[in-house]
């Protein structure tokens, strides 16, 4: 890891890119429905209210997620510990 950070994607695996995959296509074919049936300004609105909902529900998502971590962490370290050896 001894270039700039700035575009660099040493460390990223198939898998990280397959878990951003839905994150960057479901926006975009959401869009594109309310664009197709609706109208353009509808699927701009739509973005906006998603991110705006993102925004607002930021900490209990955080918090949720640490919950889920908190109940896992465990059997996460044991699987960690059983593909090292």
């Amino acid at each position: 890891m001894d270039r700039s950070p700035f575009m660099n994607y040493q460390g990223m695996g198939a898998i990280q890119w397959l878990v951003a995959l839905p994150l960057i296509v479901i926006p975009v074919l959401l869009f594109w429905l309310f664009n197709r049936f609706i109208s353009y300004e509808s699927g701009v609105a739509f973005l906006f209210m998603l991110g705006l909902l993102g925004l607002i529900f930021r900490s209990h998502i955080i918090n949720f997620i640490a919950q889920v971590y908190k109940r896992n962490k465990y059997v996460m370290i044991q699987g960690f510990k059983e593909k090292g050896e």
